[in-house]
């Protein structure tokens, strides 16, 4: 749809849940989540048209590298949540986390060389960041609470990200070069999900 909400447009079949919509960096195309007997990655252009499965795999949540060559996502293909990154054309992929807790949310940092994801390794669920080849990778965030769903700045500065740490989930901010230094965005007794940052 427009950004004022006009001209909604139906890109996808109705009988099939069709979940976590991501643009391709150049407009044309969005990478989906779709229930097909099991979740998997597809891609769609902008009129409807070239419907295309990447993986059929319980894979979900998929983000595009910021030139657009790959997508990284969550599976659980391995009986835990991993994070894979492929060739937009479901080519070449390749697992870069392992292990025994479920790991999620991957996003692209806006300049390309890191990924942000969601884990459970510590008993709860905290935010991570690695190397966009796996290497690397270092706790963010350390508290009791879940931190989730994390995003980031267009400057790459900061992350956006849900947290349960003030009893209700709302919206977070920490700079990225001091990760313990959370700001609360959303003040509310309701749940709050799904950040994103304007561009």
């Amino acid at each position: 749809m427009n950004s004022d909400g006009n001209d909604i447009f139906q890109l996808t079949d109705p009988t099939r849940d069709s979940t976590d919509p991501s643009w391709s960096p150049d407009g044309r195309r969005i990478a989906f989540s779709r229930s097909l007997g099991e979740t998997g990655i597809y891609l769609i252009d902008i009129d409807g048209t070239n419907l295309t499965g990447l993986s059929v795999e319980s894979d979900s949540e998929p983000n595009w590298s910021p030139d657009g060559t790959k997508i990284v996502f969550s599976s659980f293909r391995d009986d835990n949540g991993e994070i894979y990154v492929m060739n937009s054309d479901g080519t070449n992929l390749r697992n870069l986390t392992n292990d025994p807790s479920d790991d999620v949310n991957p996003t692209w940092s806006p300049n390309g060389t890191q990924i942000i994801f969601a884990s459970y390794r510590n008993g709860n669920e905290q935010l991570y960041i690695m190397n966009a080849d796996g290497s690397n990778q270092i706790r963010l965030t350390n508290n009791v609470w879940n931190d989730y769903q994390p995003e980031w700045s267009p400057d790459g500065a900061w992350i956006v990200f849900v947290s349960d740490r003030g009893g209700d989930n709302d919206i977070y901010i920490i700079p990225l070069m001091s990760p313990s230094t959370a700001e609360t965005v959303t003040h509310d007794d309701t749940n709050d999900f799904v950040p994103s940052w304007q561009p």
